[in-house]
């Protein structure tokens, strides 16, 4: 930039000598001549000073632009950096878990080999949802009508968990189509100071609810009624 700058003023400072020697020149010359070279040589040296005043802005002006053009650059670079690094992060996170996920798919196909990896983990990990949160099940086939000597009917209903965890606020609400005169529970498989269960009928005695904090690890719920008659369940409500 400088070096153009100095060479325009170089150029001006040439421009006014010949100038000035043309102008004691021109004396001796017809007046048209002598004003027509003076037009001239003063359009040279207005375009020279132009071109000299031009270059540096125009130098600076670019200088400006490269600036900025570096500066964007640099921003440019920095997020590209900054999305690298985290490109990098998220890959190391995706390979971890790919290191952890082989055990449960190896799980997975070893419980169902005919299905594809993703399929056998979505079955693989409802089964373990269905563990963690188990239900009750009624086991029907165990229901049992014997003959009772004082009320004349003796029926025994049973109630285990679905997998062979610990449930906890376990309830049982059965209705009937004949009279309730007296009812029994039983925790199989539960010490004795574990029993937290309570049973009571309902006040029309067509009915009987059951609750209990806890049912242990392979424990059944065994509630007996006590009619006349043969009951016939009309409604039943279990949970969870």
């Amino acid at each position: 930039m400088w070096l153009t700058f100095i060479i325009a003023l170089f150029g001006i400072a040439g421009a006014v000598v010949a100038l000035v020697i043309l102008w004691k020149e021109a004396k001796e010359k017809p007046r048209w001549h002598r004003s027509l070279s003076i037009i001239g040589a003063s359009c040279s040296l207005c375009v020279l000073i132009a071109q000299g005043i031009q270059q540096p802005l125009s130098d600076v002006s670019h200088s400006r632009e490269s600036a900025n053009m570096q500066k964007q650059y640099d921003g440019i670079k920095e997020q590209n950096d900054s999305l690298l690094t985290e490109v990098r992060g998220l890959t190391a996170t995706n390979e971890e878990l790919k290191g952890m996920l082989n055990p449960v798919i190896m799980m997975a196909k070893g419980r169902n080999p005919e299905l594809e990896d993703k399929k056998a983990v979505e079955m693989f990990v409802g089964e373990i949802q269905r563990i963690l949160n188990p239900k009750l099940v009624f086991l029907e086939d165990r229901t049992r009508t014997k003959k009772d000597d004082e009320t004349g009917m003796w029926t025994i209903y049973t109630w285990t968990s679905q997998y062979p965890v610990t449930i906890r606020d376990v309830s049982v609400k059965l209705r009937f189509d004949t009279i309730v005169l007296k009812s029994a529970f039983n925790l199989v498989n539960m010490l004795p100071f574990s029993h937290n269960g309570t049973l009571s009928i309902d006040p029309d005695r067509k009915g009987v609810r059951f609750y209990a904090r806890t049912l242990e690890a392979g424990c059944d719920i065994v509630i007996s009624v006590f009619t006349e008659t043969p009951p016939r369940i009309l409604s039943s409500e279990f949970s969870p």
